[in-house]
């Protein structure tokens, strides 16, 4: 029997190359706004909690302020005692906060401030893993090459593709059922 994997925001850039990578080799749900589950509607959260009651992993990428914070917690309270998996797709910019400039600053603050949230909560929570456990990993690529990325004016060497998030997510699905990976920041070129 396949592993089952769902995940938010499977259409575009990132949760495109994810979706794509993996639907040879598991079964993958995808929720997004083109399917009908967009994560600002009242009650679409809890719809995808509850529709995947049955998935093994779920990779939480759809980015709305607030929402994977949320939905990382309303997961973890179904899963907390079950050996599932819960992938964040988290970013670096909390890092660095110098890329944003002056200008950009108060119009990324929002993204920047949930993603460093995310960082915590996840921390928080894969601190609590026991073997047979649910397991929550926070995977944090540098700049990804998407619609957001040319408000930064990064050189093309510091710029990752959707592809090599997708990789790394396939990497931490790959590793021994033992293991947790609680973070994992990558980069390219840098």
């Amino acid at each position: 029997m396949k592993t089952k994997i769902c995940m938010t925001g499977h259409t575009k850039g990132i949760g495109a190359a994810i979706y794509n990578s993996l639907e040879n080799d598991f079964d993958v749900i995808g929720f997004s706004r083109t399917n009908g589950y967009n994560i600002l509607k009242p009650g679409r959260m809890r719809k995808i909690v509850e529709e995947s009651k049955d998935c093994d992993i779920f990779i939480n990428n759809a980015y709305a302020p607030d929402s994977q914070n949320r939905l990382l917690h309303m997961f973890y309270k179904e899963w907390e005692f079950m050996p599932k998996h819960i992938i964040n797709i988290g970013a670096t910019s909390p890092d660095y906060p110098q890329y944003f400039g002056k200008d950009g600053f108060d119009e990324w603050m929002p993204y920047v401030s949930d993603k460093a949230r995310l960082d915590y909560q996840s921390t928080n929570l894969s601190n609590r893993w026991k073997r047979g456990n649910c397991k929550v990993t926070n995977l944090r690529p540098h700049f990804v090459d998407t619609k957001a990325i040319d408000v930064h004016n990064r050189d093309s060497d510091e710029i990752l593709t959707p592809l090599d998030v997708a990789y790394m997510v396939r990497w931490i699905i790959d590793q021994p059922v033992s293991m947790q990976i609680r973070r994992l920041d990558f980069c390219t070129g840098v």
